[in-house]
């Protein structure tokens, strides 16, 4: 459900769908208690209409964090799989008894990386690299 949806279910008291996250149930159940206390004549119009606006800010507020934290998630995983591949290439070539200078270049790109410098290339060949290790 989108915001629209979400306002227009709680104001004719639809049942809670059970297909809502908890971000949006939140702020389903706030707008629904919130528009029987309008109509029992508990709270005024205007008052009303400020504790809306307060909701609708606080629920964008948090579904913005939300898909940030998620963003943040899957990056984190697309580099910890990028580096996860890479250390594993380290470690195999260092007991294969590979010069340093030939472990020098993986451990650069290991920690460019984790700060962003470089971003995972697709290109790389994963099993090649675990399987065919360099000598």
């Amino acid at each position: 459900m989108n915001l629209d949806e979400i306002i227009k279910a709680a104001s004719s008291r639809q049942v809670l769908p059970d297909n809502l996250g908890v971000i949006d149930s939140t702020l389903y159940l706030s707008l629904r208690s919130l528009y029987d206390s309008y109509r029992a004549g508990r709270i005024e119009k205007d008052q009303a209409k400020a504790e809306k606006d307060k909701m609708i800010r606080a629920y964008c507020l948090e579904k913005d964090r939300h898909d940030f934290l998620l963003k943040l998630v899957l990056h984190y995983r697309e580099i910890s799989n990028a580096v996860s591949v890479l250390a594993c290439d380290f470690r195999l070539r260092e007991k294969a008894g590979a010069d340093p200078s030939e472990l020098v270049p993986i451990a650069a790109k290991i920690l460019n990386v984790f700060q962003g410098l470089e971003r995972w290339k697709e290109e790389y060949d994963a099993k090649d690299a675990i399987t065919n290790p360099a000598p």
